[in-house]
């Protein structure tokens, strides 16, 4: 134990900064180990990870609580499971987003010209003079108006736009 652990035990001061040591989970001491011919041992000794403060802060203190010894097993398998493989796939993942997100970009920035243009069409309707309502040729008691076929898609396309700009 260094002088600045030991500082840390006897002031009993608990800075909750770092991770809660593994070994003790945070109690400051080693467990208790049992011992075939004295049984339980009653020593409270401080944690050798931690070192006794319950907490781990640096990388050191950190690397003692992984399961693997690093240093034997270095094996990219082990500490990095993402394989050069599946990085580019998932690099190449990422850059087709991107791409896609790029494209409806540029298109949406289209859209309000587009519907513009649908709007002007349709209000220069020459059948039904823009209003989307013609006379009818045989006209009946129920009415004498019908839906203007020349322009009823580009009503239809408004009407969509509309809805799916009210959703937002």
């Amino acid at each position: 134990m260094n002088a600045a652990g030991l500082d840390r035990l006897l002031s009993g001061g608990r800075n909750t900064t770092g991770i809660v040591c593994v070994h003790c989970q945070g109690k400051r001491f080693a467990p208790q180990h049992y011992d075939e011919r004295s049984g339980w041992s009653d020593e409270r000794v401080p944690c050798a990870t931690c070192q006794g403060t319950g907490r781990i802060y640096t990388v050191e203190q950190y690397l003692k609580t992984l399961p693997a010894d690093w240093r034997q097993d270095s094996s990219l398998e082990t500490w990095f499971p993402l394989l050069s493989e599946e990085l580019k796939r998932l690099e190449s993942e990422r850059d087709a987003l991107r791409a896609e997100n790029e494209r409806l970009t540029r298109l949406t920035a289209v859209i309000p010209v587009l519907v513009g243009s649908i709007e002007r069409c349709a209000s220069e309707c020459a059948k039904c003079d823009g209003t989307g309502q013609r006379l009818k040729e045989q006209p009946s008691p129920d009415s004498e108006r019908e839906d203007c076929p020349d322009c009823a898609d580009l009503r239809s396309a408004l009407a969509l736009a509309s809805r799916a700009a009210a959703a937002e």
